[in-house]
């Protein structure tokens, strides 16, 4: 089997790989995580305003994103909690491309460990084979 180096699973990867964004509620309570700015009463003030976004409905006030690299059936993936954006066009602007990247590296490390895996059991398929009486496909 040729081995495929990583540089060339990246540009194959890049032309047919799917981004998937996912964004669930934070499990992290707000307080005491969402603000460090040395001031108490601002810190509240942003806490308590997050805590009524949060309660009306508002997923992006504070939550988990994770993006997905997907390629035939191999994922990859990218989480940051803890997040707070306006909506999803201000996640995007600031921090979509490089969680896309992120998981593509995932998804191209999961490849490799893939391929290896495959390697290993090509071989352990062709020492079975010399096994004298038995018969493996």
């Amino acid at each position: 089997m040729k081995r495929v180096e990583k540089n060339q699973v990246a540009e194959l990867a890049k032309a047919k790989v799917e981004y998937v964004l996912d964004v669930e509620p934070e499990d992290m309570p707000i307080t005491g995580n969402a603000i460090a700015s040395g001031d108490s009463a601002y810190d509240r003030q942003v806490e308590a305003e997050l805590i009524q976004k949060r309660d009306s409905g508002d997923v992006w006030a504070w939550c988990t994103v994770t993006v997905k690299a997907r390629f035939h059936d191999f994922e990859g993936w990218s989480t940051l909690g803890c997040v707070s954006c306006v909506d999803e066009a201000d996640f995007r602007k600031n921090h979509y491309w490089q969680m896309c990247q992120e998981a593509l590296n995932n998804l191209l490390d999961n490849l490799a460990e893939a391929q290896a895996i495959g390697e290993k059991a090509s071989l352990v398929r062709e020492a079975l084979h010399e096994l004298p009486g038995r018969q493996y496909h």
